[in-house]
């Protein structure tokens, strides 16, 4: 007589995780070469179908979750290179992909405080948690970047201030001697 065996808790999780990677991915493809590089003729998850997220491979998953995070690092360095317009800065996908991810990573959590793990899960979640570090630091870089910095008029003596910034340093050497 067969014995049924329970799935592993992050086995039973991998379609939804498969469907987040998925979802992610095509978010950045869709936000147009602003913040994301030309795609690899590879193919990937993001490529699949949704009915492939059934029989997805932790390893498979892994791979696609560095892909992104690649488009993703690659958008910073774009982002912080100034050189993208402030229009597309505003239309920019990274809330809805954190968002997304968001939900993704909780499932991992569950499955990680629900049962034992395997290095393969881990690694899986390490990759996903950094990978969605980096879009919530996009999306970080991206409202400094739009935000119009406050000027603050003052009364302030500037002569007096390098006089008082001159005393300091002289009294430091001082003590330092």
């Amino acid at each position: 007589m067969m014995q049924y065996k329970e799935p592993q808790v992050m086995t039973a999780k991998l379609p939804s995780v498969c469907a987040t990677v998925m979802v992610a991915g095509l978010m950045l493809v869709q936000s147009g070469t602003a913040f994301a590089p030309a795609v690899d003729d590879r193919p990937s998850v993001t490529a699949a179908s949704p009915h492939d997220c059934m029989h997805a491979e932790v390893g498979d998953l892994v791979s696609e979750m560095l892909r992104i995070k690649g488009r993703l690092e690659w958008a910073q360095k774009e982002i912080l290179s100034g050189q993208v317009p402030h229009d597309l800065l505003r239309k920019h996908p990274f809330e809805r992909i954190a968002g997304v991810m968001d939900a993704g990573f909780k499932e991992m959590l569950e499955a990680r405080r629900a049962g034992d793990l395997d290095a393969e899960d881990e690694n899986l979640i390490q990759v996903f948690a950094e990978t969605l570090a980096v879009a919530k630091q996009n999306i970080r870089l991206i409202n400094q970047a739009l935000r119009e910095p406050k000027t603050f008029e003052s009364a302030l003596n500037r002569d007096g201030l390098v006089m008082l910034a001159r005393m300091g340093r002289e009294a430091s050497s001082r003590s330092n001697a």
